[in-house]
């Protein structure tokens, strides 16, 4: 079923990326560059989250190392840029150059104090054309799912792990094994997702390799929760978007960039024009190639979240008009 958010937020677009000297800047300053942001310090080592604190400090690990993984996936900057490194015993790329880590780390900082006040819906990757300032693809992290809890209450242990304490009549060996449990079932998804993420990756078009690209971290606002009032250093990355714009990305499609999201289809359908309806028509048959690719439902404990990759519907024109360009 397809989301339709009411507010969004975009992060602050990254320059152009085509190669090793031309990466995207910080949108705030950041000390550390690994891949886990600066401000997530859990990790599944620590053990199962047990409050939505380490929740959504999970989630937002999660996502840096999705991130990387995606921009070595799609060829967003050369191979060399990137590092082998391991991550939920599973082995990823890592981009080695500092900004590259900064910005990724920022934005997920930045998703995090806003998934802290559980105000969103969705996180979406979109990779845009730096040319044509359109977007190419789009990775989609849902988290309607996720529990809303209030802020005064994100320290506060899961009624779940207060549960499974009580019925182990406190015991401390039952106890820790069942959250030993849950923390591995929980890394086993996530591993899960990122090794169909590379499967999803590899049923889309490729990217032209001579082409600039802009990153864009974009979160939807459920539709009763407040947009970022840009009061802390975290919230003033995030601007609204324009949706009746041209060179914006709305989650809601108004301009009909992505398809139709079908979990159920990987193929997705063109907008619905029956003028156009002839597949001789080269714009038609160029949206008629555009897909939504499911990647996997992530189901663990109070971690609840669903992953998916789409294409944009004008891809192949720009690909096309690209790809020509560059001809022999």
């Amino acid at each position: 079923m397809a989301h339709q958010p009411t507010r969004l937020a975009v992060a602050d677009t990254a320059p152009p990326a085509a190669d090793a000297t031309s990466l995207p800047t910080t949108v705030a300053r950041a000390e550390a560059s690994a891949i886990v942001p600066p401000s997530s310090p859990t990790t599944m080592s620590s053990g199962v989250p047990d409050t939505y604190a380490r929740l959504v400090s999970s989630f937002s690990s999660f996502l840096a190392v999705s991130m990387h993984q995606i921009l070595y996936l799609r060829s967003v900057y050369p191979p060399v840029t990137f590092l082998p490194v391991r991550e939920y015993n599973h082995p990823v790329k890592q981009s080695r150059h500092p900004r590259v880590c900064s910005w990724v780390s920022d934005a997920c900082a930045s998703v995090e104090v806003e998934l802290l006040k559980s105000t969103l819906s969705a996180v979406s990757f979109v990779i845009v054309s730096a040319r044509t300032n359109r977007p190419l693809e789009r990775f989609t992290f849902d988290v309607s799912r996720m529990p809303r809890v209030s802020t005064n209450d994100i320290h506060t242990p899961f009624a779940s792990t207060l549960a499974t304490k009580q019925a182990a009549n406190v015991s401390t060996s039952v106890a820790a094994f069942e959250a030993s449990t849950s923390a591995v079932d929980m890394e086993a998804q996530f591993r899960a997702v990122l090794a169909r993420l590379a499967s999803a990756c590899a049923r889309l078009t490729p990217l032209p390799q001579h082409e600039e690209y802009r990153l864009s971290l974009f979160i939807t606002v459920r539709p009763e929760a407040h947009a970022p009032a840009g009061v802390t250093k975290e919230e003033q990355v995030w601007i609204p978007t324009e949706p009746d714009s041209l060179a914006s990305v709305p989650i809601e499609d108004v301009n009909g960039d992505f398809p139709e999201r079908n979990p159920g289809n990987g193929a997705a359908e063109a907008p619905n024009n029956t003028s156009n309806n002839n597949p001789a028509n080269p714009k038609m048959a160029s949206q008629l190639r555009a897909q939504t690719v499911p990647v996997r439902r992530v189901d663990a404990g109070e971690m609840k979240l669903e992953v998916w990759v789409e294409e944009a519907f004008g891809k192949f024109d720009i690909l096309d008009r690209l790809n020509s360009e560059y001809a022999i």
